[in-house]
C-alpha cells in the first residue's frame, strides 16, 4: 500500500503529470523554487533537532536555510535573511504547541520516522511522519489505554511573524 504525504497529494493537484514523473525518477523534472519551500525544509530539520537533541532549535534550522538556499541568484527579490523571520515564526508558533501535543502523559515516540518502503532516489518516496508521540490515559480517567499520534508539521508561507 502506498501512503501519500499531504506534500504528495498537493502536488499531484498541481500537476498529475509532474508528479508522476518525479515518482519515476525522471531527470530534470524539477520543482520550482519558492521561499515557502526551503522554510519549510528549515523548519522540519529546526523541530527534528529540538525533539531529538533538544535546544537551538533555530540554530538547526537557519544552517538548514542557508545550506538548501540556491546558488544560482534565481530567487527574485527573496534572500536569507528576508525570509529568516517567517521561518523563525513558523517555528515558534510550532514549539508553542508542544505541551499541547504531549498533553499530561504523552512522550516522543519517534521524530521525522519513514512511512513504508521506498526512497526519493527511486521515486518511491512513502512519506514521513514528523512526530509521533506516544500516550496513555492518565490513571483514574481511563484503562491506561496507550494509543499513538501523528503530528504533521505545516508551514504558511502567508502567516505573519
Amino acid at each position: 500500500m502506498s501512503v501519500w504525504s499531504p506534500s504528495q497529494v498537493n502536488k499531484w493537484l498541481e500537476c498529475p503529470l509532474k508528479w508522476s514523473l518525479q515518482r519515476q525518477g525522471v531527470v530534470g523534472v524539477r520543482e520550482k523554487w519558492s521561499p515557502g519551500l526551503i522554510v519549510g525544509t528549515a523548519l522540519h530539520a529546526g523541530l527534528a533537532h529540538h525533539f531529538n537533541n533538544g535546544p537551538d532549535a533555530e540554530g538547526a534550522a537557519w544552517d538548514v536555510l542557508n545550506a538548501g538556499w540556491p546558488q544560482d541568484g534565481d530567487t527574485g527579490d527573496f534572500s536569507p535573511d528576508a525570509v529568516r523571520p517567517k521561518m523563525a515564526g513558523a517555528l515558534r508558533r510550532a514549539l508553542d504547541k508542544k505541551d499541547e501535543l504531549l498533553g499530561l502523559n504523552g512522550q516522543v515516540f519517534s521524530v521525522e520516522d519513514k512511512l513504508g518502503d521506498g526512497d526519493r532516489e527511486s521515486g518511491q518516496y512513502p512519506g514521513t511522519a514528523d512526530l509521533i508521540t506516544l500516550h496513555t490515559d492518565p490513571p483514574g480517567i481511563g484503562q491506561g489505554a496507550r494509543y499513538l499520534v501523528v503530528t504533521d508539521w505545516r508551514s504558511h508561507w502567508s502567516l505573519d511573524d
